[in-house]
């Protein structure tokens, strides 16, 4: 039996998801408004904020595979950010009044927060597998962010990341639940190395398979292509204001203009994978592949993702692509 929160599921908490390098963060910066207050990431084992008392051991935890305890430890964990109760975890290597500076200033914004009673917009692509069991825990408005397999790959490529596959291994149920018939090929690319772009297109085949799925189980739920963003980001993003009771305004359009134009962003956001490359021309967005894959590599991609591509993206919605 999972927990309840009633109070945390009043405020109609946002979650921002799917796959990672699929615009979650672009879209978190254009919904964050006076409205909102963002939360960063809680399903990354690699951010100490805020503080779990149930560490997260994985990547991807799948949380309705968790033994009730961990799993209800973990929500309530979770519930502490969602209310902004929360401390961070700092590290042993701060001196003790620069950690109670960190720390007084942290309750004094979790205090504001509290205060002004803004609604919870948590993102975290790493939550993907977590995403049912957080949308039935705490009433969360979800949006599940798409992106071509071309642009995944291509983006992992140039940041050269790999994946520990043995994280999903190591979570029998996540296996047993949604992966089964992909068991001996997760073991194969958990036991040997493969290349970024090879990597790259298992996971997205693993990733958008749950998300396929999701769109069956929830379709409640906001699932939207990077590429459509990205091509209309006023039109779209208006759309997904409605859709979460947000309030859109002028304010948010000069919101949208700050972060897709070329003029306004930060120096370091320009690439390709950024939007604020749109008012130069969306194509060098979502075409950006090309400069990056060699042809055998986009040709396997587009052979290991053929059947769920064409599911996301039909042929005659995809012209813009090639």
């Amino acid at each position: 039996m999972l927990p309840t929160f009633p109070e945390i599921q009043k405020k109609k908490p946002i979650l921002i998801t799917g796959s990672h390098r699929s615009g979650t963060t672009w879209v978190g910066k254009i919904l964050n408004t006076p409205q909102t207050a963002y939360i960063f990431e809680p399903f990354n084992i690699e951010n100490n904020e805020p503080r779990h008392d149930y560490p997260l051991q994985y990547w991807f935890t799948y949380l309705a595979g968790l033994d009730e305890i961990s799993r209800n430890q973990c929500l309530t964990d979770l519930a502490q950010c969602l209310s902004y109760q929360y401390q961070p975890a700092l590290s042993n290597d701060y001196s003790w009044h620069f950690a109670a500076r960190i720390k007084l200033q942290r309750s004094w914004e979790n205090f504001q927060k509290r205060s002004k009673q803004l609604r919870p917009l948590m993102k975290d692509p790493i939550a993907l597998f977590a995403a049912p069991t957080l949308a039935e825990t705490f009433d969360m408005k979800v949006i599940c962010m798409i992106r071509h397999p071309l642009a995944f790959c291509s983006s992992i490529k140039k940041w050269q990341w790999t994946f520990p596959f043995e994280h999903f291994l190591q979570q029998p149920n996540l296996i047993d639940d949604l992966f089964p018939e992909e068991r001996k090929k997760i073991e194969l690319f958990a036991a040997k190395e493969f290349s970024y772009v090879q990597q790259a297109a298992f996971l997205w085949v693993l990733f958008h398979k749950v998300i396929k799925s999701y769109q069956k189980k929830h379709p409640h739920w906001l699932f939207i292509r990077h590429e459509d963003l990205v091509l209309n980001p006023v039109l779209e993003f208006e759309k997904i204001y409605g859709s979460l009771d947000l309030n859109y305004d002028q304010s948010v359009i000069k919101r949208i203009d700050k972060f897709t134009n070329v003029s306004t962003a930060k120096t370091e956001s320009l690439d390709a994978d950024s939007p604020a490359l749109k008012k130069r021309d969306p194509r060098q967005i979502i075409t950006s592949w090309k400069a990056r894959l060699k042809v055998n590599e986009y040709k396997f991609i587009l052979e290991q993702t053929q059947g769920l591509k064409e599911h996301f993206y039909p042929q005659d919605a995809q012209s813009y692509l090639v």
